[in-house]
């Protein structure tokens, strides 16, 4: 399917059925927001590589979930059956979609949780800001006296 997965034949699944701790309501939206998150991937679920799982649950879905979403509680359980379910549909064992969506489900509630995308891995760029460099002295300017006390220019004493 070019949808990713049949959403009526999973809620009516016995995956989705055995998510007792999750409301029926909920479960059906959370199901039904999953299904437009892939969509934009526009892969099947059982044809999703790690790179697709990543733009999928770390970019598709938090954009369907704002911050203090009551139902983003609901999306790790409701994803892991679904997997299920298309592990067992399917008739492939999705071993690798499964591996990817379990090292993936951590920073997918992260994201979910502080209401942004997020990304557990290394982009080159430090998770915290660094402050910014303040100069201990006045900037000393090319034509300005040298501040070793020589009486030369800058540009000619220490600034070359």
């Amino acid at each position: 399917m070019t949808s990713g997965f049949a959403l009526g034949e999973f809620l009516g699944s016995d995956e989705a059925r055995a998510l007792g701790a999750v409301p029926e309501a909920a479960r059906r939206e959370v199901a039904a927001r999953l299904h437009e998150a892939l969509a934009d991937v526009g892969r099947p679920l059982a044809a999703l590589d790690a790179g697709d799982v990543h733009g999928w649950l770390l970019h598709a879905v938090p954009e369907r979930f704002g911050q203090g979403d009551s139902l983003a509680a609901h999306v790790a359980p409701v994803l892991r059956a679904l997997v299920k379910f298309a592990a067992r549909t399917s008739g492939e064992k999705l071993i690798e979609l499964r591996a990817d969506v379990d090292e993936t489900l951590p920073d997918l509630e992260h994201a979910l949780e502080h209401g942004h995308h997020h990304h557990g891995h290394d982009h080159g760029h430090d998770p915290e800001a660094q402050a910014p460099y303040v100069r201990e002295s006045p900037k000393v300017g090319r034509n300005d006296p040298c501040p070793c006390g020589s009486g030369k220019k800058f540009k000619k004493c220490h600034g070359s």
